[in-house]
Formats: structure tokens, sequence, C-alpha cells
């Protein structure tokens, strides 16, 4: 079965103040925070192509940075849309045959490579699925700054990068959400939407979406770890 993979980085990164262009341009360890993300998917054997979803205002920033890979599954930059659901919807309609699609923020640049294996073969199986993480503190639900309601922990949980789908259902779902005028809704809720299961596929915390500034030792760290890692399988195979 062929995969494609979306990487969505057509944000602005307005949340983060302290950064003076969006955090896909980010250098961690001398590279942009969406060129790691690339190269976790250019070296997955399961995926075919790659199509990444970009800012259209800085489209000359993202080929400067390009030219200096040379990435073999990089197929098509597509503009983002106004939503992150238009700029998933972008990236759909520019794959020229697939028939699984995996959908990755370009701001989660430490997704483990083999989570993204597990996501698409729940994929094959299910039809659709999303990464998740547990939910680690007590949630509750609140009205004018009081608690309403203490939600069961247990039965909780936050979605993550990545999200995998069978082509003609994601298709399907967006088709919905345009009949249906819906709009920046998250794809699993569209899924679910069209009477699709959604498969959840355990993460681990080092998984991390970049969405403020504290977010970035964090993933430098993770990144300087999974660096050191390989050093030494490489020199104990070696």
């Amino acid at each position: 079965m062929s995969c494609s993979a979306i990487i969505l980085t057509g944000g602005s990164g307005s949340r983060i103040k302290e950064l003076e262009s969006p955090k896909q341009f980010y250098e961690l360890l001398g590279k942009a925070v969406f060129i790691h993300t690339i190269e976790i998917y250019e070296n997955i054997e399961e995926i075919d192509d790659i199509y990444l979803v970009i800012n259209q205002n800085y489209a000359q920033k993202y080929n400067e940075i390009l030219e200096r890979y040379s990435f073999k599954k990089l197929r098509k930059l597509v503009p983002g849309g106004l939503t992150r659901q238009d700029s998933v919807e972008n990236g759909v309609m520019a794959i020229d045959k697939a028939d699984i699609v995996v959908i990755q923020d370009g701001a989660s640049p430490t997704t483990p490579p083999e989570l993204i294996k597990n996501c698409i073969n729940a994929a094959k199986k299910y039809g659709a699925c999303t990464a998740y993480l547990a939910a680690r503190h007590t949630v509750v639900s609140m009205i004018n700054n009081e608690i309403e309601t203490v939600l069961e922990r247990d039965s909780l949980a936050y979605t993550c990068a990545p999200q995998a789908y069978k082509f003609e259902i994601i298709v399907k779902a967006l088709e919905y959400a345009k009949e249906n005028t819906l709009t920046n809704r998250p794809i699993v809720d569209l899924v679910k939407r069209i009477g699709s299961k959604v498969a959840l596929v355990p993460s681990i915390y080092e998984n991390i979406k970049i969405t403020t500034y504290e977010n970035l030792p964090a993933v430098e760290q993770v990144l300087k770890n999974r660096i050191k890692k390989q050093i030494k399988i490489g020199a104990v195979n070696g």
C-alpha cells in the first residue's frame, strides 16, 4: 500500500511572541524545526511521498532552506489555508495517489519513527487512527472560573502527532465538512461524524509539539539524546 505524509507548517507562530519568525524556522542543533520533521519521514521506509504545507508568506524562506538538503521523497510545497482544517484539505488535494495519508505537525520534530509506523499499521487495519497521550492531570469543565464537573481522568486523552487515515476516509470527511459548513474542526472529529471509528495509538511524552517558547529547550534535549543514542548504536554495530 502506498503511503503519503502531509507535514503541516502553515502557521504563523503567533503564540510564541519571543520569536522573530514562525516557529517552524527556529533552528535546533543547526537545523530549522521543520527540517527535523521532514528528516523523520524521509527515513521511514513505509513513506513514499511527502507534501509540505507551508505559510505562503514565507515561500522564499522555505525554498532557501530546502536548497541545502536533497530530500528524495519531498514532492510538493502546498500553500496552507486559513485554518488547520483548510491546510489539511489543501495537502490531501495535492496528493496524486495514496492508500494511506499520515498527517504530521511540522512543529513536532521529536515524533518517534516507530510511532509513525504503528499509526500507519493501525490505519491499514482500522481505517483511521491518531496517536495519543493519556491525561496526567485532573481535568475539569468550568464556567465563570469555577469548576462545573471533575472529569474521569482514566477516560481522557490528548491527541498528538501523527494521525493516519485511509485516503478515501479522509477525503469523505473533508467533503462532509464542506457540505455541512463545518470549519476549523479537528480532523478526528470530522472522521467520527461520517461514522468511522478512530483507533488510538499510544505515544510517549517525548513526542513534543512546540507551542510555547518553553517547549524549545525540551525539544532540543530530546533531539540531543536521540543523536547520542544513534552514535552509541553505531559504535556497537561498528
